[in-house]
């Protein structure tokens, strides 16, 4: 009886001996991956920083690029950055000018409707878009 615990003994030792091992080799590949995976974290982030300077350099060219345009064109032209305000009554005068009418499309109607304050001087509607025309 012994020698038969002894054997069993040893079978079971045998047995937890295998299951150890395997679990170490299944532990050291977990170790691995754990490894690779955050050597890869490190080299997707430093990508990831690469893009982000690279889109950022992009960008501050891109907004130089339009900031010196728009310097240019405020030097060629001065007029256009007027205030919206300083933009229709300038529009207003050039249109009194060209046509000698007043440009007034509110109070200044007097029940008028649109299309007839925006007739031609000569009264002709060739000059007239579809939308003012009368029917």
């Amino acid at each position: 009886p012994a020698a038969a615990a002894s054997a069993a003994s040893e079978a079971t030792l045998q047995s937890a001996l295998a299951v150890a091992q395997s679990a170490l080799k299944v532990a050291e590949a977990t170790q691995q991956q754990v490894l690779q995976l955050r050597e890869e974290r490190r080299a997707d982030a430093g990508l990831l920083a690469e893009r982000i300077d690279f889109m950022e350099e992009r960008l501050n060219r891109r907004v130089d690029e339009w900031e010196a345009y728009a310097d240019s064109r405020q030097q060629e032209n001065p007029i256009r950055h007027l205030s919206l305000g300083d933009q229709i009554a300038k529009d207003q005068r050039v249109h009194q000018q060209r046509t000698g009418r007043p440009l007034c499309m509110s109070d200044g109607l007097n029940g008028a409707h649109a299309a007839d304050t925006l007739k031609p001087a000569n009264g002709a509607n060739a000059g007239i878009g579809a939308l003012f025309r009368r029917h």
